[in-house]
């Protein structure tokens, strides 16, 4: 499916900044690793489509982004958790 090739292409870039980001400890990158879990899963989505109006797709196409899906949801849930806004840090007492 060319859709999922021009995906994976574009995410790499994505995957690139987010994982900057996160080494960098930016807040952005926490947000951004849930668009590439949410992007992920929509194009996974999508595939399913596909597949169900009868195009093939082979099994390991299925599997790598199945298995995108889940490292970046684990990614973007702990980073979600840790980032300053989750955890209170960094907030004036008036603003908890």
């Amino acid at each position: 499916m060319p859709f999922v090739l021009w995906f994976s292409f574009a995410a790499g870039f994505g995957y690139v900044a987010a994982a900057v980001g996160l080494w960098q400890g930016a807040r952005w990158a926490a947000k951004l690793s849930l668009v590439i879990a949410v992007a992920t899963a929509a194009v996974l989505a999508t595939l399913f489509w596909y597949i169900s109006q009868g195009d093939a797709v082979e099994w390991r196409t299925i599997a790598a982004l199945a298995l995108r899906l889940a490292v970046w949801s684990a990614i973007a849930s702990v980073a979600l958790r840790s980032s300053p806004r989750a955890t209170g840090a960094g907030l004036r007492a008036a603003d908890r």
